[in-house]
């Protein structure tokens, strides 16, 4: 719990135009004590509080704060929630949760956030979806225009471009996106040039790995138009597993691993309309390879790639996983042709198998 008298006395000092030698005079103690407890260093002994707060007519709740201090309480008690149903997938909970919040704590930025979250991750009917992608887009909105931290604005400017596309409002999209930085003007770019020593290699690190993510995307955008051949689409496709191979030799990077599945399972959808069903079948093999190896590293570890040695990074989840919706798609009607396939029946086991362990 943080105390909040320093903040508090010395904007009562200030509302009264007094400086700490005048302050020091009327309660009997020396400046350099006002001036330790305006710092944070220290508080007052518990007999002078009420002198303090009677000089100032103001209540001891209000010079403690009180107020903040049941603020803060309340509002870890609201993400503390959250954070409790997101990791169960009680979507719909945190979107009733959050609401409540926000009517407590219209202008707390985290809570609009994680309301967004839940809103954009919530399962629900058609009209409801179109509802909740409303109301994510004017959230967004508010914290893109207010939100005073560049960071948290940006991120929530692509989130929201990204929802006006999905509406259809593309050049909604593209205004919004043309705002965002470039690529090369990030902070990783600048930070890397002026931090020295572990923090440099940490900055380059994190950087790298952002890049190879970031290079899937180009990718996988770039293949969904009509300027390639299907033949093209899937050489551009293994290109990113190529680059993530070679930049992270031991393959011991959850992020990474998760959209490598993503990318040979769009690999073997390709070769499954040029009825190419053993590649198909082994680009299958190897997404589920990627899914059931990240499932050893479910606590956060050091990788052992060169690129990434330096960094702790997060294991990949249950719900990033399941993202890969991988029998789900097995079960689409583009992979009838490999029903009978041996090879594909015991790669589906194992993929059961691997979605059971991940689960317990």
């Amino acid at each position: 719990m943080t105390i909040h008298i320093a903040g508090n006395l010395k904007r009562l000092r200030k509302e009264r135009s007094l400086t700490q030698e005048d302050l020091a005079g009327f309660l009997g103690v020396s400046f350099q004590a006002i001036s330790k407890w305006e710092r944070g260093d220290g508080y007052p002994d518990l007999p002078l509080l009420p002198v303090i707060a009677r000089f100032f007519d103001v209540t001891l709740d209000e010079l403690m704060g009180m107020n903040e201090i049941r603020r803060e309480e309340r509002l870890h008690d609201f993400h503390a929630q959250w954070n409790e149903n997101n990791a169960k997938g009680n979507h719909a909970d945190n979107i009733l949760l959050m609401r409540e919040a926000l009517r407590e704590y219209p202008n707390d930025y985290l809570l609009m956030a994680q309301l967004v979250t839940s809103l954009e991750k919530c399962e629900a009917s058609p009209a409801e979806r179109v509802r909740n992608r409303a109301e994510a887009i004017e959230l967004s909105e508010r914290i893109v225009e207010h939100c005073p931290d560049a960071e948290i604005r940006n991120a929530f400017l692509f989130n929201v471009c990204h929802s006006y596309w999905r509406n259809g409002d593309t050049e909604k999209a593209i205004k919004g996106a043309r705002q965002l930085p470039t690529i090369y003007k990030t902070q990783e770019n600048a930070l890397v040039m002026f931090l020295e020593g572990k923090e440099k290699i940490q900055i380059g690190q994190q950087a790298i790995v952002a890049l190879i993510v970031s290079l899937f995307q180009q990718i996988s955008y770039m293949k969904d138009t009509d300027h390639y051949s299907p033949e093209e689409k899937g050489l551009i496709v293994s290109k990113f597993c190529s680059v993530a191979d070679l930049l992270m030799e031991e393959d011991d990077v959850p992020i990474l691993l998760r959209y490598k599945a993503s990318a040979y399972m769009d690999m073997a959808e390709l070769a499954l309309k040029q009825h190419e069903n053993e590649s198909a079948i082994d680009y299958l093999q190897s997404a589920a390879d990627c899914a059931i190896k990240s499932i050893h590293s479910l606590k956060p570890f050091i990788p052992a790639s060169l690129l990434a040695n330096g960094q702790e990074v997060s294991a990949i989840t249950p719900s990033d996983f399941r993202k890969l919706h991988m029998l789900q798609r097995f079960s689409s009607k583009e992979y009838d042709p490999l029903r009978t396939d041996a090879r594909f029946q015991s790669l589906y086991q194992s993929i059961e198998e691997a979605e059971r362990s991940i689960r317990s």
